[in-house]
């Protein structure tokens, strides 16, 4: 029983600390748990000192919110071409943000800045059920996406020199990156229209790349360096495009995925692939894709005639495509 006139315990240091959001407007409200506050003050709560090992949940409700990425607005910032930077100084021990699936946005001002940049040391960022239209980065932390989308996402004016992944840029070995039941819509960069991997490992279930564009190699994808991907469950690349490096003459081609990383296995194809589509796995549940190679709509669709209409390996792992 507690006793009178004392203050109460705080809460241990493994409870959540729970903030909610709603409105666009950028004033600096106190946000004390359960409070309404704007999306600025919200995220500023991962840096409070009286939260430190605290885990945050950040639930944000339907609408369009955009971060001020402006100094000194966002104090958490890199000064210019990062909004939010998540390292070793965040006091949080892991950041929940938590939409409403298909009807909560998050842009920057200025438009398309980097919003956020996990590195590592920092916390693990988990998102769930927003719509971006600014692009991220991995340095060396985890990062996890469900149910969320990109749209129009690309490195605007005031984004820094770093051009490529259009949604998602991933480097340093350290780098976890989860995506699951995500969508990359109409992305674009100067390699890597969506996504930019060359450290790191990346797994993508259940995703879906179409219409992103790459001024020079992968459409949708690059996979460089030392970087391990997978792609699962369905996920499904078509109608992205990149320049064409085989002719002088400047022009492009369907290219969903490019890949320079000359690892063995360095990305792999798991089925099941999206109903209707196959790939060339002669039996197999997986395919290693190709070091040098590049690769236009992935899956293959089924052939005029060939139903697909079910994901058994048989069904999916040759240009039979039929169930």
């Amino acid at each position: 029983m507690a006793v009178v006139g004392m203050p109460p315990s705080p809460p241990p240091p493994s409870s959540t600390y729970v903030v909610s959001i709603d409105g666009t407007g950028d004033a600096w409200t106190a946000c004390e748990a359960g409070r309404v506050c704007s999306l600025n003050a919200a995220i500023s709560v991962a840096w409070a000192a009286e939260r430190n090992g605290q885990p945050a949940a950040i639930h944000i409700g339907a609408g369009d919110f955009v971060y001020d990425c402006r100094y000194p607005r966002a104090p958490h910032s890199n000064g210019r071409d990062i909004c939010v930077v998540l390292d070793e100084a965040t006091h949080a021990s892991d950041i929940r943000l938590i939409g409403v699936p298909g009807l909560t946005t998050i842009r920057t001002n200025p438009e398309h800045n980097t919003l956020f940049d996990v590195r590592e040391g920092g916390p693990k960022l988990k998102v769930e059920g927003i719509t971006f239209k600014a692009p991220h980065k991995l340095s060396g932390g985890d990062l996890r996406l469900t149910d969320c989308a990109f749209e129009d996402s690309y490195h605007g004016a005031d984004s820094g020199g770093d051009d490529d992944g259009g949604a998602l840029h991933v480097s340093n070995e350290l780098s976890v990156l989860n995506v699951d039941n995500t969508r990359f819509e109409r992305c674009s960069a100067q390699d890597g229209g969506a996504v930019y991997i060359e450290a790191g490992s990346a797994d993508f279930s259940n995703c879906v790349f179409t219409e992103c564009v790459a001024a020079g190699l992968g459409g949708a994808i690059y996979v460089g360096g030392t970087a391990k991907v997978a792609l699962r469950s369905g996920t499904n690349l078509y109608t992205n495009t990149a320049s064409d490096p085989t002719t002088s003459v400047q022009r492009t081609r369907l290219e969903s995925i490019h890949i320079t990383n000359k690892a063995e296995r360095a990305v792999v194809y798991q089925l099941p692939a999206p109903l209707g589509h196959y790939i060339d796995s002669f039996g197999q549940p997986e395919l290693a894709l190709n070091f040098t190679g590049w690769y236009h709509d992935f899956p293959t669709k089924c052939a005029a005639g060939f139903y697909g209409a079910d994901d058994a390996l048989g069904s999916q792992s040759s240009t039979v495509c039929c169930g």
